[in-house]
């Protein structure tokens, strides 16, 4: 989706709008540059330990049963991922 970004800038510059393009190829570097940001925290948090203490935020006793908190996530760094991943059926076999 964030390739998405790239779309008006380009179409900007194909109509010679040289200014235009600049400012809108700027702010889809400051969008790449926040997701990128994101993702580094989502996965330091991982890497950490942190990924079911997060998800499961203050409901620590249901270890066992935590997927049925999908729905409502907390918000934290890697929970945006995971809901990417969740459908796949190679991540739900890992």
């Amino acid at each position: 989706m964030q390739e998405s970004y790239l779309a008006v800038p380009y179409a900007y510059g194909k109509l010679n709008a040289a200014a235009q393009a600049a400012e809108y190829y700027e702010s889809a570097l400051q969008s790449f540059t926040s997701e990128s940001d994101n993702l580094d925290a989502a996965v330091a948090r991982i890497h950490d330990g942190h990924m079911i203490d997060d998800l499961l935020g203050d409901d620590k006793d249901m270890r066992n049963g935590w997927v049925w908190q999908l729905k409502t996530l907390p918000d934290v760094p890697q929970s945006r991922y995971l809901t990417r991943c969740w459908p796949t059926t190679i991540f739900r076999r890992a």
